[in-house]
């Protein structure tokens, strides 16, 4: 069938080429071409660093470039003088206020805009860096990060690496918000329809095709490592004080979701503002499809739903509370 080889796919998967472009812009405009791949494209550059092993590499050259350009970690909701003009006021006005940073990590595909809005919006923190999406930690972002007065939500990924620089660089604690497995994989394959341009190819063909063929593509090659990620995060906290949240929590009951979250992060709660965290703003794209906690059960096969539900690890389901 067509498309069944790389010879035969409509358009070249050149990574190597798009790896070489993305550099080229950040050595030719290191503080703008950073802040366009946060705003737009952190997902198609994660896909392409990942692929070719380039994080290291990468993450090293910037480190020692920020060197240059202190500050180039605070990144602003639009390329405007006045944008990072307000970003920088933002800060100064939470580190005064003795708000500490929040490293928030989320699982693709689980309200994470919406639970950095909390933060966001709720605390006015403005967005800082402190690693290169969710590849590496860049230990000179870091440092400046734990100044305080900040909060950047990654999908960070819990190598062994990045938990060694986390802990290097004096993080003891985080919060980690995950949803149930077999809900993401249905997310998952309805975000890569709906955002292909930021796909290969190949990947843009296996989440295209007859329903079933697709999520029996995702169990066999996505599924393991959405499991992966959760379960590296739990033996993460063998290191450090990682706090739980989960999707599931947030939709089911919202206001003791936030109790929840806000205790975890430890701010002083006089300079929450509850309207904007919870409120959803003009020009954001929330990656909001349905938002449900259990649309696989209609979607998935009994067979699929078995062969998933054996691949979860038996101690997720009571810590988190996810139902067979």
């Amino acid at each position: 069938m067509p498309g069944e080889s790389p010879a035969e796919w409509p358009e070249q998967e050149r990574l190597a080429d798009a790896y070489s472009y993305l550099r080229r812009a950040l050595e030719l405009d290191f503080p703008a071409s950073l802040h366009e791949i946060v705003r737009l494209t952190g997902g198609a550059a994660s896909l392409i660093i990942s692929r070719l092993g380039k994080a290291d590499e990468l993450a090293d050259w910037i480190s020692e470039t920020t060197l240059t350009y202190p500050g180039v970690n605070l990144v602003p909701a639009r390329p405007s003088p006045e944008a990072l003009l307000l970003a920088q006021r933002a800060r100064y006005t939470a580190m005064e206020r003795g708000l500490p940073s929040l490293v928030l990590i989320t699982q693709g595909n689980s309200g994470s805009v919406s639970i950095g809005n909390i933060f966001h919006s709720g605390f006015s923190l403005p967005t800082v860096l402190y690693s290169l999406v969710n590849l590496r930690v860049v230990s000179p972002w870091l440092e400046d990060f734990m100044r305080g007065g900040s909060c950047s939500t990654t999908h960070l990924n819990p190598t062994p690496k990045n938990l060694d620089l986390l802990l290097k660089g004096g993080v003891r604690s985080i919060i980690v918000h995950v949803r149930d497995p077999r809900q993401l994989l249905i997310s998952g394959i309805e975000h890569g329809r709906k955002y292909a341009n930021q796909l290969t190819p190949s990947d843009r063909l296996a989440v295209s095709g007859s329903y079933d063929k697709v999520v029996n593509g995702v169990i066999r090659e996505g599924f393991p490592g959405l499991v992966a990620w959760i379960e590296g995060w739990i033996k993460a906290g063998e290191r450090l004080t990682v706090n739980f949240t989960t999707f599931e929590e947030f939709v089911g009951d919202r206001e003791r979701f936030l109790e929840k979250i806000l205790a975890y992060y430890g701010g002083d709660q006089k300079y929450f503002q509850h309207h904007a965290a919870v409120t959803e703003h003009a020009g954001i794209d929330y990656h909001r499809r349905r938002g449900e906690v259990d649309e696989w059960r209609a979607l998935l096969s009994p067979q699929q739903l078995k062969q998933v539900n054996m691949a979860i690890p038996d101690h997720f389901w009571e810590k988190f509370g996810w139902r067979p």
